[in-house]
């Protein structure tokens, strides 16, 4: 009975420590991403610099830039993306930068589907030219990505479950950087956006460390609680 009771109290032990070194993990997680943010209020309130300097040093995300360059088709759209509860998409479009090697992805906004019905109203094409200006960041992110395949660029415009920079440099024959521009309100051609960047904010990390801790805690609470119902238990034995 002594040797089980050890070989329990360890198992706890583990446990705890493993799940109040989560905990620790999320709690300095937090602090990164406020360091982040801060950096990020900084970098985003500069003004926007043409994105051969950017791309020339350590991107960062969020980094203001702007871009002139020719339109390629096909207008992409990237389906189920909701916005105050209205099912919409994202409409991207693909830009050949002057100076740059590699296309760039353009975010231009979103719109709302018809309602009740899966149609949009019509796109007026854009200029064989553009200047645009907003942030450098990841893709979006797809709101419901079903198969392998992202989508089909057959059509103009085309419809994708997801943003694959990769997939399309390969079915454009076209090196595509992997950073997107997402255009700032004030930028032209553009539909509803509310650019930020994508992340988990610091008080969730803080609300699952939380979480650990409190399992750690629950975790030594149990075991003592079982091992004093144990003593009683041998106590009461041992006076019968």
């Amino acid at each position: 009975m002594k040797g089980f009771s050890w070989r329990w109290l360890l198992l706890s032990l583990l446990l705890a420590a493993g799940f109040a070194r989560l905990g620790w993990w999320q709690w300095q997680r937090a602090a990164e991403k406020s360091a982040w943010q801060a950096e990020l209020a900084v970098l985003s309130a500069q003004p926007p610099r043409p994105l051969t300097q950017v791309l020339g040093g350590d991107v960062q995300r969020g980094v203001p830039v702007q871009v002139d360059g020719e339109v390629l088709p096909p207008t992409l759209l990237l389906d189920n993306q909701t916005r105050d509860g209205r099912a919409g998409v994202l409409v991207l479009a693909r830009l050949r930068v002057d100076g740059v090697a590699e296309d760039l992805l353009v975010v231009r906004g979103w719109l709302p589907l018809t309602d009740g019905v899966r149609a949009l109203p019509p796109l007026d094409p854009l200029p064989p030219r553009m200047h645009w200006f907003g942030h450098l960041d990841r893709p979006p992110a797809a709101g419901l990505s079903l198969g392998a395949t992202p989508g089909s660029l057959d059509q103009d415009p085309a419809l994708l479950m997801r943003v694959d920079p990769d997939w399309l440099a390969d079915q454009w024959q076209r090196p595509l950087l992997p950073w997107v521009l997402y255009l700032d309100p004030a930028a032209e051609q553009g539909f509803d956006r509310d650019w930020s960047p994508r992340s988990l904010p610091p008080e969730r990390h803080r609300g699952y460390a939380a979480q650990w801790w409190g399992l750690a805690l629950a975790v030594l609470l149990v075991y003592g609680v079982l091992s004093w119902r144990a003593r009683r238990r041998n106590r009461a034995r041992k006076a019968m």
